[in-house]
């Protein structure tokens, strides 16, 4: 699902903005599995 949500990303400012999101959810979710 993350793999198919990374293929739509636009490039630019809008893909660090989405990353940045990505980055956010994903440490999050770590955290959870801890």
């Amino acid at each position: 699902m993350i793999e198919a949500l990374l293929l739509r990303v636009p490039t630019g400012a809008h893909s660090g903005q989405f990353l940045g999101l990505v980055g956010k959810v994903g440490l999050q979710l770590s955290k959870a599995l801890d």
